[in-house]
């Protein structure tokens, strides 16, 4: 008996030898592995959480929109990975919740998702989804990604979304440009006549503080209406990618009734300029541009409206002109101060007076840690009559936004 124990501990002894060196092998492989993974992808995190106290004019379209009562924004989170696949190609993408862009649906979205292909030092190829913009220099919001803008809500009038299709991308000394198209779709549609969007965007650095820059856009969908599509996709940059300012008649979808909404982005062309001025302490941005599109939306009547009232399209121009100015100040390294204006005017056809949209935004900011940023916002936006608000009548309101980067 003694000897058959003897064996046993023996055989279980050399077994456990034997599995413990497979079990270190197998630990050093996997190390190795989580090494080589580390080494080649970078996480970036994003947090953030609003507070917000809004309110519309008693000539809102939806009266509830006039008797709002105060509360918190939906928590906001994205994680981007930047990701090197070989010394030419890297590859971008993010996971976030955007409420204010997807609706609060309580689900994690893949929200950018790009392969870069450098050709050379100079020349880029990009595809995925790529960024459908026109603007070059912006304080702007996106998700839970917003310590680039010094307030807290966005421009009514920001020609900015994303989509599927590729760029090619240029970097010459102090001159940058992108060339894009785009199936103008998030997901995918292959209806017929649905088009493309064709893209184009440089600027110039003149020097350390001084640059100026361009935007086109032409957008290629109109047959998809006049053949009867049943589904049909619009460029989306025109109505932008997402405000921050929760009315009760944007329900839980994104947030798109706060921006101009007279373009349906569907026979479109869009021109846009900028500038900045920078330096240590202040940071100057001016823009204007034009949008025209030979289609209208359309209300029950098939008459023109705006976006948040829309039952349809009509073949009928519209039309609207921009101009807004953006400026920061920093006190301290971390206290600052900033202020946009924004005027937008309804062209189309048939307005001739009460056509003004504008918005007055007043704010400051403190960087409480190197990563944690404070920030605090009044609001007005006036809606005339025959402007391009989707509200229906002027609003006003308070924001408070608390954000991290990790």
């Amino acid at each position: 008996m003694n000897r058959l124990t003897g064996s046993i501990t023996k055989a279980l002894g050399l077994a456990f030898a034997l599995t413990g060196s497979n079990m270190s092998f197998a630990g050093q492989e996997v190390q190795s592995k989580a090494e080589q993974f580390f080494d080649k992808v970078a996480i970036s995190g994003y947090l953030s959480q609003g507070i917000q106290s809004v309110e519309a004019d008693d000539g809102a379209f939806d009266f509830e929109d006039s008797n709002m009562s105060a509360g918190f924004n939906r928590f906001r989170y994205a994680l981007g990975f930047d990701i090197e696949l070989n010394d030419q190609v890297t590859a971008f993408v993010e996971l976030s919740e955007e409420p204010n862009d997807f609706g609060v649906d309580y689900t994690p979205h893949v929200d950018l998702a790009l392969i870069n292909v450098a050709l050379n030092e100079q020349l880029t190829v990009q595809f995925g989804t790529i960024v459908t913009v026109l603007f070059n220099f912006r304080g702007y919001s996106d998700g839970a990604v917003v310590q680039g803008n010094p307030l807290i809500g966005n421009s009514p009038a920001d020609m900015v979304t994303a989509a599927e299709g590729m760029k090619l991308i240029g970097n010459y000394g102090d001159f940058h440009w992108d060339l894009g198209i785009s199936s103008s779709d998030f997901g995918e549609s292959f209806g017929g006549d649905r088009g493309l969007t064709y893209l184009a965007r440089g600027s110039y650095d003149f020097n350390e503080h001084f640059s100026l820059g361009f935007g086109l856009a032409s957008s290629r969908h109109g047959d998809q209406v006049r053949n009867g599509s049943s589904d049909i996709i619009r460029a989306g940059l025109y109505q932008g990618d997402g405000d921050n300012y929760r009315f009760r008649s944007s329900d839980t979808g994104g947030i798109r009734n706060t921006h101009a909404g007279v373009i349906p982005g569907l026979d479109s062309t869009a021109l846009h300029i900028d500038g900045q001025y920078q330096t240590e302490q202040a940071t100057i941005r001016l823009w204007a541009g034009q949008v025209k599109d030979d289609f209208s939306f359309a209300d029950s009547n098939g008459l023109a409206t705006v976006a948040s009232l829309s039952q349809g399209f009509i073949e009928q121009e519209s039309e609207m002109r921009f101009v807004g100015l953006e400026a920061s100040y920093y006190f301290t390294e971390k206290l600052y101060a900033a202020s946009r204006y924004v005027l937008v005017e309804n062209k189309a056809e048939g307005v001739r007076r009460d056509e003004q949209l504008s918005r007055s935004q007043l704010g400051i900011g403190y960087f409480y840690r190197d990563n944690m940023l404070l920030k605090a916002e009044l609001v007005n936006q006036m809606e005339q009559k025959n402007s391009a608000g989707q509200i229906g009548d002027d609003w006003q309101g308070v924001m408070m936004e608390m954000s991290f980067i990790f």
